[in-house]
């Protein structure tokens, strides 16, 4: 009689135990993917049409996100206590490279296809405008910008006026890569 309550209690766990993950499952989801990779962003501008007084203001926009699952675990998401959301452990490669680049010379020493870095402002949301190109942590700056926290920012006109494309192109430690092109700027 003692074994059969034992098999009974064994078995009620087991079910009880199965009930519980199958409702943990169906609010939280399954699988758990903490980190993302960027697949595509979008370059969003105010003016396509700048005087020469202007200053082109590019807003970086994240549109397409692959979502992946953690490289090791020894515990699956079925044992988890948080419901956190896709991604919310940052990219799972570190980005290695920022690159601004233009399809027209944007001046004498800078031709068209060449790094234009040191001509772009970063300025952040709280108002901090800082050279690209001279940050301290450039690493950082990296991280941050490929995440949309920042706008880019000109800090000259270019040396003669035309229409221009933008190319920012992003790099990850897997060597994916990540373009976006600007709208046509047209500087009179």
């Amino acid at each position: 009689m003692l074994r059969l309550t034992t098999i009974f209690k064994g078995i009620s766990i087991i079910l009880f135990s199965f009930a519980g993950m199958t409702f943990y499952e169906s609010c939280c989801g399954i699988p758990d993917f903490p980190y993302y990779e960027i697949e595509g962003m979008e370059a969003s501008v105010r003016n396509t049409t700048l005087a020469a007084q202007d200053t082109l203001k590019i807003q970086l926009v994240n549109q397409r996100f692959k979502y992946l699952a953690n490289s090791h675990s020894i515990f699956t998401s079925a044992f988890a206590w948080t419901c956190d959301s896709d991604g919310y452990m940052g990219p799972k490669y570190k980005y290695t490279e920022l690159k601004i680049t233009s399809d027209q010379a944007f001046d004498d020493a800078h031709p068209a296809g060449a790094n234009l870095n040191e001509l772009f402002y970063i300025t952040s949301e709280y108002k901090e405008r800082l050279l690209l190109s001279s940050y301290a942590n450039q690493d950082s700056v990296i991280q941050k910008v490929a995440h949309g926290y920042f706008q880019l920012e000109t800090t000259r006109k270019p040396g003669s006026n035309g229409d221009f494309e933008f190319l920012i192109q992003f790099t990850n430690s897997k060597n994916n890569r990540v373009t976006v092109k600007t709208p046509l700027i047209n500087w009179n």
